[in-house]
């Protein structure tokens, strides 16, 4: 892993490299000092252009062409090729979130989000803290039929809704970004690891996954 890193960082310095000759700037200035053409290429990238890329390996040595896709795309480009959750949290602390003009950041169609349990659509239901949420699951007051296709559902949400309640994470939603989850060690846990870092993996990558399990079986009771 460490080898592939060093030979990723000798790659975007090659083509940094072959920037500033294409371009005339140099790395040392500071970015703010940059005028705007070069501010525009290292943000947005070359826009199809190609620039030659000098390398020398092992193999050789040689030049190959390259159209820079600009740091912008880059990082949306690794956001979404990577399977590492703590990598996903890291990129988006590069990101903000825009909310949908025609979904209100709601992220379902307005048939989705027209079907109601308890007065509240899937959506209203996962902006709700964890304790909230258990509340308003404990006070759902459900026809007979509605009981008879959500009980079981209900009682599996109720399960893992309890459970977080249980290890202290009763201040979270099920809405809240990855990104923005502790990555401190939480008072309700101890998995006795000495590394911080090690949690910091495990919380986003555990927490991502049953948000987005219990979303998916909230939608498919509200859908029924």
């Amino acid at each position: 892993m460490a080898v592939l890193y060093r030979q990723e960082q000798l790659h975007t310095c090659t083509i940094l490299d072959a920037l500033c000759k294409e371009y005339h700037f140099d790395l040392d200035t500071p970015f703010e000092d940059y005028p705007k053409k070069i501010h525009d290429i290292l943000i947005y990238g070359t826009d199809g252009k190609e620039v030659k890329v000098y390398y020398k390996g092992q193999r050789g040595e040689g030049i190959y062409p390259v159209a820079f896709e600009g740091l912008i795309k880059n990082v949306e480009r690794r956001y979404r090729e990577t399977g590492s959750q703590t990598m996903k949290a890291e990129y988006e602390t590069f990101m903000n979130i825009t909310p949908c003009s025609a979904c209100k950041g709601q992220r379902l169609k307005p048939g989705a989000l027209a079907v109601t349990v308890g007065d509240k659509n899937i959506s209203e239901v996962t902006t709700l803290s964890i304790e909230r949420l258990q509340k308003f699951l404990d006070e759902l007051q459900l026809t007979e039929t509605q009981q008879l296709i959500g009980n079981q559902i209900l009682k599996e949400i109720k399960a893992r809704i309890r459970f977080l309640m249980d290890v202290g994470l009763d201040y979270l939603t099920l809405a809240r970004a990855t990104g923005t989850f502790p990555v401190e060690k939480h008072r309700g846990f101890d998995l006795q690891h000495r590394s911080d870092q090690v949690w910091s993996e495990l919380h986003i990558f555990w927490m991502s996954r049953v948000s987005d399990f219990i979303k998916e079986i909230m939608i498919n009771f509200l859908r029924r």
